[in-house]
C-alpha cells in the first residue's frame, strides 16, 4: 500500500481514490503565527475547483478535533492544523475522460486575536487529483 500523500501547498498530485493529508499553520494579517490556544474553530470545504461541486459532503464541516481534522502544538505553542482525507475525498468527478482534476480546500479559521477580539481568516489551497489510468 502506498504511503499517504502529505502536503501543505499547491503543485501536489494525489492519485484518484487515495487517502491524503493536508497540513499547515495559520497566520494573522500581521504575519504572526496563530497560537494553538487561540484557535476556536476550523470549518472546512472540499470542492471540485471547476464545477464548484462539493466532494464527499465536505461542506462547512467542523474540523477542530472532528471529521479528520486536528490542531496540535507545532512547536512554541503554534497551532499545526492537519486534515486527513480518505479515499472517497479523492474522486475524479468529471463525467468526461480527464487526466486530472483540480480540487480546492477552503478553511475558515476563527481565533482570538493577539491584541484581543475575534479574528476570522480564510485559507485556500488547490491541488490536482490524477486519474488512475494516468498513474
Amino acid at each position: 500500500m502506498p504511503a499517504i500523500k502529505v502536503f501543505s501547498g499547491e503543485d501536489v498530485q494525489v492519485p484518484e481514490g487515495s487517502s491524503h493529508e493536508f497540513s499547515c499553520t495559520f497566520q494573522e494579517a500581521s504575519g504572526a503565527a496563530i497560537q494553538l490556544a487561540a484557535i476556536t474553530s476550523v470549518r472546512g470545504w472540499l470542492d471540485d475547483d471547476v464545477s464548484g461541486n462539493t466532494i464527499n459532503s465536505r461542506a462547512n464541516v467542523e474540523l477542530l478535533g472532528a471529521n479528520g481534522g486536528s490542531v496540535v502544538d507545532g512547536g512554541g505553542g503554534v497551532g499545526l492544523f492537519t486534515w486527513v482525507l480518505g479515499a472517497a475525498d479523492a474522486p475524479i468527478a468529471s463525467q468526461e475522460p480527464v487526466e486530472s482534476e483540480i480540487h480546492r480546500i477552503t478553511l475558515k479559521v476563527t481565533y482570538t486575536r493577539t491584541g484581543g477580539g475575534t479574528g476570522v481568516l480564510t485559507h485556500k489551497v488547490l491541488y490536482s487529483v490524477v486519474a488512475l489510468e494516468r498513474i
